[in-house]
């Protein structure tokens, strides 16, 4: 269920985001609906990826927490590295406020995703990391 629910608002986030994209970046070479495109296509592995994150910090497993994070890494990133390289033209001004917005986007996911293993560990309950096929 909660990888479901965190799938649902990564590609609703997404969405919002593309549209902003597009009226920040599209007159500089930015496609809005590939970045679009890059942004739902990577969304259900940074979700599933997130959820097996936080599973794998209740389990205290480790190794899968690592793995499982470089994906959620790669995912979040994606599109943004796509205004990085497709852009051109944009004022270095942007890139920081682009940077200052990915920044501030990942540290408060990842303060979400330590706060819901803490209250999973608290609760007792059995996360799962093992991944899709376990």
């Amino acid at each position: 269920m909660l990888e479901r629910v965190w799938i649902l608002l990564t590609v609703l986030y997404g969405i919002g985001r593309a549209v902003v994209v597009g009226a920040a970046f599209g007159d500089h070479g930015v496609d809005p609906w590939l970045y679009l495109v890059i942004d739902l296509v990577t969304s259900v592995p940074l979700g599933l990826s997130t959820a097996r994150v936080i599973g794998g910090l209740v389990d205290r497993d480790f190794v899968a927490v690592r793995g499982w994070a470089a994906v959620a890494i790669a995912s979040f990133l994606a599109p943004d590295l796509y205004v990085v390289i497709a852009g051109r033209g944009i004022p270095p001004a942007a890139y920081g406020a682009l940077g200052g917005f990915v920044a501030a986007s990942a540290a408060i996911s990842v303060l979400g995703v330590r706060r819901r293993a803490a209250a999973g560990r608290a609760a007792g309950r059995v996360g799962d990391a093992r991944g899709p096929a376990a």
